[in-house]
Formats: structure tokens, C-alpha cells, sequence
């Protein structure tokens, strides 16, 4: 919490030394919000990725096993 302190005879400076802890944490506070956000954001982009490039992947293996086994069934030479 921020307490401010009112006395007459401190100048703005020592006035503000008072009330600087409660300004860091009310900072980090909000820093530490920012970078869950920040981190469950980057997890989703990651979690997109990955799995784009499983299909692009499952797709290559299937383009290749049916140029090999002469078409798009694979079952001419490869149903043995």
C-alpha cells in the first residue's frame, strides 16, 4: 500500500522517497500481469506453430509414400 505522509518541512523530494517503494510495487505488479500475459500468449503462438507444421509434416510423409507407391489410395504397390 502507498501511504502518503504530509509534513510540512519535507521538500517535494523527500516526499516522494516516502511514497517510491509503493510506486515499485504497484510497477511490479503490473510488470508481473504484463509478462503472464505476454508468456501465455507466445504459448499459444508456439502451440499454433507446432501444430502446423505436424500437418505439414504428416502431409509430406503421405505426398511422398504416395508418389512411391503410384497414387493417391496407396494401395497398388504398398497394400502387400
Amino acid at each position: 500500500m502507498c501511504w502518503i505522509v504530509q509534513i510540512r518541512r519535507l521538500t517535494i523530494t523527500h516526499a516522494v522517497c516516502v511514497c517510491s517503494p509503493c510506486l515499485l510495487q504497484q510497477h511490479a505488479v503490473r510488470f508481473q500481469r504484463g509478462a503472464r500475459t505476454l508468456k501465455r500468449q507466445m504459448c499459444l503462438k508456439n502451440a499454433k506453430w507446432i501444430v502446423i507444421i505436424v500437418i505439414v509434416v504428416i502431409l509430406l510423409i503421405y505426398i511422398i509414400l504416395a508418389i512411391s507407391c503410384g497414387g493417391a489410395d496407396l494401395k497398388p504397390r504398398c497394400a502387400k
